[in-house]
């Protein structure tokens, strides 16, 4: 049910949100691209997200998957609570709309 909640809770944000163009996504950097796939990888972060930033970063980008996985496990490893929390409100303010825009758009 909380899946749910959640997933209509997206929706209802894209629906009242423009989608992301290509022209904007083309503007955000690799780095920063990059550090959103890792921070998703968060625990309570969305998994849709996650997958859309590899996907995005492999299909659109020249990234290949063995790099994105490396980089997540350097990223996440020995990462306290509180390290943790913090990476989860970065994902918040700084990730989460492009991430469901990039899942939108079929990434």
């Amino acid at each position: 049910m909380k899946r749910v909640k959640q997933l209509v809770a997206v929706i209802i944000t894209c629906a009242l949100s423009p989608i992301a163009s290509a022209s904007v996504l083309n503007d955000i950097s690799n780095e920063q691209l990059l550090f959103c796939a890792n921070v998703s990888g968060v625990h309570g972060a969305s998994i849709e997200s996650r997958t859309a930033f590899r996907n995005y970063l492999v299909t659109e980008r020249g990234y290949k998957y063995s790099k994105l996985v490396d980089s997540e496990r350097a990223y996440l490893s020995g990462m306290t609570e509180e390290q943790q929390q913090k990476a989860k409100k970065a994902y918040q303010d700084q990730c989460a709309d492009t991430g469901n825009q990039l899942f939108f758009k079929g990434y």
